[in-house]
């Protein structure tokens, strides 16, 4: 009641026009009180419906908390309790809270995270070369973009925007290969997470629907002198 006193109060000083998004923002403020550093959810607001938009990142159970991230949540643990300080919040979050060894461990991967995207154009160039060179093994490929996605899901944090990157890469790799298996994974995770992030999928369930559809499909099976047609498409 009180927070529905303090939301009508403030809603009778601002125009009608803007009272849309004053409800937003309460409503936003209701729905989690702690930070964490490994969120299960990420939010969005939109402007020109006074819209909040609030999507999990995971599975979330029936009664459990929902998180959001307040901070840049691939910081060192120093740095994102310092910055959690100007909100007036210690952090204790799951991340936070690890013993020290694995606190350790957790610290790596996400210095690891923080200087993920360093190197994309180089391993974009080197994806398209092994699409096109019949004398690189098959296994040659996204053995990085792998250990990038494996960090990712050990810390449980899919940083954006550097994280979708990695699973086109995955996603590409497995249609030149015709794995549609693997495609479909990659493509759905990146579907899913582009929805949690931006409220649209950004075309991957249609890469996942159909991955023998893209460019990418099947080019290490049909190499010629000429090379493969590489497109501008994500896959």
């Amino acid at each position: 009641r009180p927070r529905r006193r303090l939301c009508r109060r403030l809603q009778d000083t601002v125009p009608r026009q803007s009272q849309a998004g004053v409800s937003s923002f309460f409503l936003a403020t209701a729905l989690t009180h702690l930070p964490s550093c490994t969120p299960n959810a990420a939010y969005r607001f939109d402007l020109s419906t006074h819209s909040f938009e609030l999507r999990a990142l995971s599975d979330i159970s029936s009664g459990s908390q929902i998180f959001i991230s307040y901070i840049d949540p691939a910081l060192p643990r120093a740095s994102r309790q310092l910055a959690l300080s100007s909100y007036g919040f210690t952090c204790c979050c799951a991340a936070c809270s690890l013993p020290a060894a694995e606190l350790a461990r957790s610290e790596t991967r996400r210095a690891l995270i923080r200087r993920a995207d360093a190197d994309n154009a180089a391993r974009d160039a080197a994806l398209e070369k092994w699409a096109c060179d019949p004398a690189l093994p098959d296994e040659h490929a996204n053995r990085v973009d792998r250990m990038y996605m494996d960090v990712f899901e050990a810390e449980g944090l899919y940083y954006e925007p550097v994280w979708e990157g990695f699973a086109a890469r995955l996603v590409k790799a497995c249609c030149a290969l015709g794995e549609g298996d693997g495609a479909r994974r990659w493509a759905e995770l990146a579907a899913d997470l582009n929805r949690a992030y931006t409220g649209d999928d950004r075309g991957w369930s249609a890469v996942a629907a159909a991955p023998e559809r893209t460019p990418w499909w099947g080019l290490r099976r049909q190499i010629n002198v000429d090379g493969p047609r590489i497109g501008d498409s994500k896959s």
